[in-house]
């Protein structure tokens, strides 16, 4: 049986390690959506993460400035996300490729996608591109669950590679 192809960005797995609140202001020029990979900015706010930055964590819920709970917060809106930012965070995520048991253990980048506004669920995927240098995500293991299997959009078992908070290499901080 194939898998499913359904990309819904990088939800946290396991033990939630820690959840912390972030801001996010109107310089935010994405939408973020549930599961998106966010990066906090030299100002404190965050953002979706675009390319070549470091990564904070997963969006596990999001609030309006009044605080009220949403689906997505839309471009330029002032709001609050929750984040599961804690470096050792597993998180799974489905791979926009066909994925290979050789796949294991290797640095991938993320597909820049935005969310599916309906659901609110982010559309982020691991970029299975070759799996050397320094990527955003390390891929530990293929998601073991009923009707994932080794192939085209298999769900794996990500570890933040390029973390905002961690120490030592490939970590850096905001300034």
């Amino acid at each position: 049986m194939a898998n499913v192809d359904n990309p819904h960005g990088f939800r946290p797995i396991g033990e939630l390690l820690r959840v912390t609140k972030y801001d996010v202001d109107v310089s935010n020029d994405v939408t973020i959506s549930h599961n998106d990979l966010v990066t906090q900015e030299t100002d404190g706010a965050c953002t979706r993460l675009e390319a070549e930055n470091m990564i904070l964590g997963s969006v596990v819920c999001i609030r309006s400035a009044a605080g009220v709970p949403l689906k997505y917060l839309p471009a330029t809106t002032i709001g609050t996300i929750y984040v599961a930012d804690h470096p050792d965070q597993e998180f799974e995520c489905q791979v926009n490729g066909t994925w290979a048991k050789a796949g294991e253990a290797g640095n991938y980048d993320i597909t820049d996608t935005a969310g599916n506004t309906t659901t609110g669920i982010s559309k982020q995927e691991l970029a299975y591109n070759g799996a050397t240098g320094a990527k955003h995500v390390k891929a530990n293991r293929l998601l073991s669950e009923k009707g994932n299997a080794v192939g085209a959009d298999a769900n794996v078992v990500v570890t933040i590679n390029q973390h905002q908070r961690a120490h030592g290499d490939g970590a850096t901080g905001l300034a």
